[in-house]
């Protein structure tokens, strides 16, 4: 048995915006070897985890998927003098750390000791390989395979990746360009809350503002994703167009 609690940080000012780190805060014992066996046997599964992204001679954009070994590390800072500060400096460092899209694997664990019955897993990725539906199965079968001594067996067998292939092979891209040339007609540029931005600049570093809700305001929200057969990424979304439509005096709103 052990207790787990998990954050995500999006990188300071001098991070990609699209690497994501998770730790989950793990009490009780764990077996390290266990926990590597297990993400092994995890990627093993899944072999879209092991994409890579580059172009071709003429320039058109690729996926190519795989098999790449796993990428981790396990640091043991039980006995240093510090090990809230180390551990600090492993995530600072690990956030920093770029990922090249054209050399998988395009994520990575590292698993930091910071007492007897004290460990952080961290999963650090590229957006273009996990997204905030996709983690928490992630994390799910990873529990599963780490209870069973990644035993494959011991979870339901994984669709190929070929199959979404295939499929995503016969839509037929035309109409969906046209479908998406209805939704955006009319729409010139960016919604800029702020005027004066240059859209041909970085924008600059990231920051996060963290917001806590109540416990009935959260079981209020997944209510009414329930209720729309809609995600909660979705309402926030859509609370986010509301106050850019208030702030900029027009219902276009284009952002992600």
């Amino acid at each position: 048995q052990a207790g787990l609690l998990f954050h995500a940080e999006l990188g300071g000012p001098a991070a990609d915006a699209y690497v994501v780190q998770l730790v989950l805060d793990i009490s009780g014992p764990l077996d390290p070897d266990r926990l590597c066996d297990a993400l092994a046997a995890l990627l093993g599964r899944h072999p879209n985890l092991g994409a890579a992204f580059t172009h071709t001679p003429d320039g058109t954009p690729v996926q190519v998927v795989t098999t790449t070994a796993l990428a981790w590390a396990h640091h043991d800072v039980t006995t240093a003098h510090r090990p809230a500060a180390e551990l600090d400096d492993i995530l600072t460092a690990d956030r920093a750390a770029p990922f090249d899209p054209a050399e998988p694997p395009l994520l990575r664990f590292t698993l930091v000791t910071t007492g007897p019955d004290d460990h952080h897993l961290v999963l650090t990725n590229h957006h273009l390989v996990l997204d905030g539906w996709s983690t928490p199965l992630l994390l799910h079968e990873l529990l599963q395979l780490y209870e069973h001594h990644a035993d494959p067996d011991a979870l339901a067998p994984v669709r190929p990746y070929r199959d979404f292939l295939e499929w995503l092979g016969t839509r037929d891209v035309s109409t969906s360009v046209a479908a998406w040339g209805r939704a955006l007609e009319g729409v010139e540029d960016a919604t800029r809350l702020a005027p004066g931005l240059d859209p041909h600049r970085d924008a600059g570093p990231c920051a996060e503002r963290v917001v806590t809700l109540t416990t009935a305001q959260t079981d209020a929200l997944r209510t009414m994703a329930r209720t729309h057969d809609l995600t909660l990424h979705t309402i926030l979304d859509t609370a986010w167009a509301l106050v850019l439509a208030t702030h900029t005096a027009t219902t276009d709103i284009t952002f992600g």
